[in-house]
């Protein structure tokens, strides 16, 4: 674990990954759902180890410690280890080097999506505090509209058709088909409709909301609650009256105590739907 931006130039080029039926999913949910250990858990697969997470809340320690992370006496050695898992880095962008928290994540992420890194997966926890932190860097008091933009641009722009169009993707399409696997974890926010129950929605600021819901294979809503003398987690992977989701994948309607491992088999037993 790194409480700094990692040097990731020097730590050599990411290698070739195998292609995969599950590229991305945004993940959401109240706090202490589960979000987390389920991205983290594909960490305990070999061919997404190394697995980069990106800390913007400083939120992810109580789940870190279930995960192998790099030994400070040997840091060089992120080899998967079938008992204990692959590694795990975690990132706490700060402001550094004269450039803010957002810029210094955007060139790390840029790097990961480039190939220009040891990782094979990336967790983006909370990716929604990343376009605030965009909202916030593009600031223009002549023109409060022109931020919503630019952070579409740098985040969700769609490609554009045309031989230069993946120069025009933003960054989560970008990470998404870069041959990685990649997690959004977002927010929940609440919306009370004018008739009947309130709606579960995954937390996005401005018109962007729809576009972040479609880049990925997958949406997934956490629900936690108790159960007898603990608590039981819950994944529903298809929208309902009360909450978004969906996948492309053909999987049950909803999970009791996922893992990756699990979804992953399933999906790609299943194939992927356009």
């Amino acid at each position: 674990m790194t409480d700094d931006l990692l040097d990731v130039f020097s730590m050599g080029i990411g290698a070739i990954v195998p292609p995969v039926a599950f590229e991305s999913a945004l993940l959401y949910g109240g706090a202490g759902s589960g979000k987390t250990h389920f991205a983290l858990g594909a960490s305990r697969l070999e061919q997404y180890s190394p697995m980069l997470v990106i800390d913007t809340e400083n939120s992810v320690s109580g789940v870190i410690d279930n995960y192998r992370q790099r030994d400070p006496n040997n840091p060089t050695d992120i080899a998967f280890d079938p008992v204990k898992g692959g590694i795990v880095d975690v990132v706490r962008p700060i402001e550094k080097w004269g450039a803010t928290a957002y810029e210094n994540t955007m060139i790390l992420l840029d790097a990961v999506a480039e190939g220009k890194t040891i990782y094979k997966s990336v967790v983006i926890d909370v990716a929604d505090v990343l376009q605030a932190w965009g909202l916030q860097h593009h600031d223009d008091p002549r023109n409060s509209f022109a931020k919503y933009d630019m952070i579409d641009k740098d985040l969700t722009g769609a490609p554009l058709p045309g031989k230069d169009g993946k120069a025009n993707m933003g960054l989560f399409y970008r990470l998404k088909m870069s041959g990685l696997l990649s997690f959004l974890v977002v927010h929940e926010k609440m919306s009370q409709p004018d008739e009947g129950a309130p709606v579960a929605q995954y937390q996005w600021a401005g018109q962007g909301k729809g576009k972040i819901g479609g880049i990925p294979d997958a949406v997934f809503y956490f629900r936690r609650k108790a159960k007898g003398n603990g608590a039981e987690t819950t994944m529903f992977t298809v929208g309902g009256a009360t909450f978004e989701g969906k996948n492309r994948f053909s999987l049950p309607n909803k999970y009791i105590n996922p893992t990756f491992a699990e979804v992953l088999e399933d999906a790609q037993k299943n194939g992927a739907t356009n």
